[in-house]
């Protein structure tokens, strides 16, 4: 009688290995420092972005695009730059306390975040600042991975610091531009930089 011949099955491929995933999600960023001047003419400044341009890097141009006092709704066009592009952007202003703490959400194809600066008195008259931000890295920003948490870190310092420098060296023009009450007609953009500025950071962000 002859022998059944054995069927062997094929031997099952092994699953591949699966990439890691370098793209980014939230990016959670935090700052404090202080600024030699008044509560109330830091926060009118910064809580005004139309003052952006004199000391965030990478924003060229900002114009205030809604009516009335600065407060909740508030609305700017921001135009800046990003990785080596054009960049426009939209930011409103969702919570505002004078003197104390304001919110906005800035919301981009490459970039949205949602941020909350408060101020308070500090020692000798001067001013305490206070950012907590989370970014949402959309497009290409999402493939520098690991590499834009610390970047923007590193932009946001350098941002504050000039700032600190605008305030503290020319604080009687700053106090005297008091904040807007309506829409510009004109693009604000940014001042001639001091020496001691550092501007070397980059623009990982607007």
């Amino acid at each position: 009688m002859a022998r059944r011949a054995e069927v062997t099955a094929p031997a099952r491929a092994a699953a591949p290995t699966a990439l890691p995933d370098l793209t980014v999600g939230t990016v959670e960023v935090e700052d404090e420092f202080e600024i030699r001047r008044p509560v109330g003419e830091v926060f009118d400044f910064v809580s005004d972005h139309e003052h952006q341009p004199a000391w965030t890097l990478g924003v060229k141009r900002v114009k205030r695009t809604s009516p009335g006092p600065v407060g909740v709704g508030t609305t700017y066009r921001v135009v800046g730059k990003m990785l080596g592009r054009r960049v426009e952007s939209t930011y409103e202003v969702t919570a505002y306390e004078p003197d104390r703490c304001f919110s906005g959400r800035m919301t981009s194809p490459q970039l949205s975040f949602e941020e909350t600066f408060h101020f308070e008195e500090g020692d000798g008259g001067g001013t305490v600042v206070r950012l907590r931000a989370h970014a949402q890295p959309g497009g290409t920003l999402r493939l520098l991975g690991p590499l834009l948490g610390p970047a923007m870190q590193r932009q946001v310092r350098a941002d504050h610091r000039r700032l600190r420098s605008v305030l503290e060296r020319s604080p009687g023009a700053r106090a005297r531009t008091g904040p807007s009450t309506g829409p510009s007609t004109e693009e604000h953009e940014p001042a001639e930089p001091g020496p001691e500025e550092d501007g070397g950071e980059g623009d990982a962000g607007e």
